[in-house]
């Protein structure tokens, strides 16, 4: 795991170790560099393969070809027996120098043979061709930006930003899709020029052109096998990818929710090493968290060696470093608890196991049962009937944020994407015409960008959960937990492992029938079925639960002396939105829809701390990028 970046078409030794050592938490065990004639390559490492011999960036036989990445390749040692079998020659044992001589061997296509996360650049000197990769789903990042035919990229926006040249413009659509998805979602970043390269996708820069190519896509044509065969190809699938996710160096640990993602990754880990498993769990002081008995069940099952941490709400006091490693507004509080998370692990390991993508792969989601409600509804009962009782709903309703939002997706029931968004939205269209000012909505044009950023997804036969998964596994998860994991983990200089997004497991997962992955009610059933001898019957038949903030708690106790400064001090959100409306919505306590409905239950109170907590992120995400050079987080006492 490491910090890259890099460019082609400059001479500026002093701008690339700028580059480098504005991440350097990202591996602070090593920095490297290689710089030639309008190319520079660097590359900050965690050191987690082959400590010794592993500095990057590493080259081939005779070094003309030269590669700077972050990532695992977790098939390394069965490809350098292959390569070596070819005439290959390695000077180290680690996974990066497979990548150069599986481009010579295989070129562009090379990144076909690595199972893992990654993201690489890869400098060809005889054919003066600079080569962007980027892994399958997505799980290690990688930024770019074409400036006067200058190729300029790295593992983070911040290390793009020390070019001096590059003027720091928002891009309004992206901020729009924000107050949707409380992340922006596709090619494009907050900041106009600047963008990511997609999961999936390759980019080739030479002769001053840039091609980018998509090299895997995920199909969704499920087979129709017997149960037993999906489960125990799962289960397989399960326990070789965890296998192959333990291999390290240095000290490794899992965090372990209680749920069955991460107990079944437990399970293996367990029974694959020959130490005892570390494991941490996050708990909330004050707060009622049914979890922690289940982690702690886990725990004692598998004999970890666990340790619990306890969150108290003036965890606000480290939003501004949260801020600042995330790069983009991302607006999940779950960020700032990972971040707690990844620190207090970081004491005892280097890598750590987690459970992210299960919920994508194998629909986890409450959505997914709602929008199949709603499927039902709209085939048995009458259009007829269906208008008539929505509309009359609308009538009844107050004209208040919660409400509008239930009225405009009860509205769209009959349009499945236009009510996934709406279902999925922090703010919806309605909402933000309101929220906005006049000239913010004529910067933005069209606040249906949004909808474009998710609607190709659904243009396809699929069922309908299919459709769903799909958009969550090309948006959601790359670009909000992802991201979030990504950034977090390496803010505290330790790498994070994802066994449920191994390539393989989410393409089997894709001829699975839909009807064994959400059964009825009951979501990830397969995986359930698969793990029966394997987790404990107590964490196979808990119901789901999300992992919730206390967002509304925290806003009664600790919060108010950072939301109401910000909001009354900041000119940007002072210029593009309703502060009398922001204002209210500081007060939602004693809007009616918060009496009477949300606070009864533990996901709708969160429904105006969510929205509270969006405009936070992105007023405090302003002011440390854009009003302030970026080269550090704010300070907290002077906001």
């Amino acid at each position: 795991m490491c910090g890259i970046c890099g460019f082609y078409g400059l001479n500026d030794k002093k701008l690339l170790k700028r580059m480098n050592h504005i991440m350097d938490y990202r591996g602070p065990d090593d920095s490297g560099f290689f710089i030639d004639n309008n190319i520079g390559l660097a590359n900050q490492r965690l050191s987690i393969i082959d400590l010794k011999k592993g500095h990057q960036p590493i080259h081939n036989e005779d070094e003309s070809i030269w590669v700077t990445f972050n990532g695992e390749i977790y098939n390394f040692k069965e490809l350098k027996s292959d390569l070596e079998k070819r005439g290959h020659r390695f000077y180290s044992d680690s996974d990066t120098e497979v990548i150069v001589h599986a481009y010579e061997e295989y070129g562009n296509n090379c990144v076909n043979h690595f199972n893992g996360m990654f993201a690489f650049a890869l400098w060809d000197s005889n054919k003066k061709k600079l080569l962007l990769a980027r892994d399958r789903l997505g799980i290690k990042p990688l930024y770019y930006t074409l400036h006067n035919e200058k190729l300029i990229f790295a593992s983070e926006i911040k290390s793009i930003l020390q070019y001096k040249e590059f003027k720091k413009e928002i891009d309004y659509k992206g901020l729009n899709n924000f107050f949707t998805f409380r992340y922006i979602p596709g090619e494009k970043t907050i900041l106009k020029s600047i963008n990511r390269l997609l999961p999936g996708h390759i980019l080739i820069y030479k002769n001053k052109q840039i091609k980018i190519n998509k090299y895997w896509n995920l199909d969704f044509c499920p087979t129709n096998e017997k149960i037993d065969y999906y489960a125990n190809s799962l289960k397989h699938l399960v326990g070789d990818s965890v296998k192959k996710r333990l291999i390290s160096d240095v000290p490794l640990g899992i965090f372990l929710s209680g749920g069955i993602d991460s107990t079944a990754i437990l399970s293996y880990a367990n029974e694959f090493s020959d130490k005892q498993v570390k494991t941490f769990n996050l708990s909330f002081c004050d707060c009622p968290d049914n979890e922690l008995k289940y982690a702690k069940a886990a725990s004692e099952f598998f004999n970890t060696n666990h340790k619990e941490i306890t969150i108290t709400p003036d965890i606000i006091k480290l939003l501004p470093k949260v801020i600042w490693h995330m790069d983009e507004p991302v607006a999940d509080p779950t960020a700032v608890l990972n971040y707690v998370l990844a620190e207090k692990a970081s004491k005892s390991v280097k890598v750590v196991l987690t459970g992210e993508g299960a919920d994508e792969v194998f629909a986890g989601y409450e959505q997914y049962k709602i929008m199949n409600l709603a499927k039902t509804y709209n085939k048995t009962v009458p259009k007829f009937v269906q208008k008539n009782l929505i509309l009359g709903l609308i009538k009844l309703l107050p004209k208040e944020f919660f409400f509008i939002k239930l009225s405009n997706y009860l509205s769209t029931i009959s349009n499945t994407p236009k009510s996934y968004v709406e279902l999925l939205s922090i703010f919806d269209k309605s909402e933000k015409e309101l929220l906005y000012s006049r000239d913010l909505i004529k910067k933005i044009g069209n606040l249906d960008s949004d909808l474009k950023s998710v609607s190709h997804h659904f243009k396809n036969s699929y069922d309908l959960l299919n459709k769903m998964l799909l958009s969550d596994i090309k948006t959601w998860l790359p670009n909000n937990m992802l991201i979030k994991l990504d950034r977090m983990s390496m803010a505290h200089s330790i790498e994070a492992r994802v066994p449920f997004l191994d390539h393989r497991m989410v393409e089997f997962s894709s001829k699975i029938p839909p009807r064994l992955k959400l059964n009825g009610f009951n979501e990830k059933f397969i995986l359930k079925k698969a793990m029966i001898k394997k987790v404990p019957k107590e964490i196979i038949k808990r119901k789901k639960q999300r992992f919730f903030v206390p967002l509304d708690f925290w806003f009664k106790k600790d919060f108010d002396y950072i939301t109401d400064n910000l909001f009354l001090e900041s000119d940007f959100l002072n210029k593009n939105f309703n502060k009398r409306l922001i204002l209210k919505l500081l007060d939602y306590q004693k809007s009616s829809s918060h009496k009477t409905i949300l606070k009864h239950n533990r996901l709708l109170r969160l429904y105006y701390p969510r929205q509270i907590w969006s405009l936070l992120t992105l007023t405090m995400w302003h002011k440390t990028y854009i009003e302030n050079d970026s080269s550090k987080p704010l300070n907290i006492l002077s906001v």
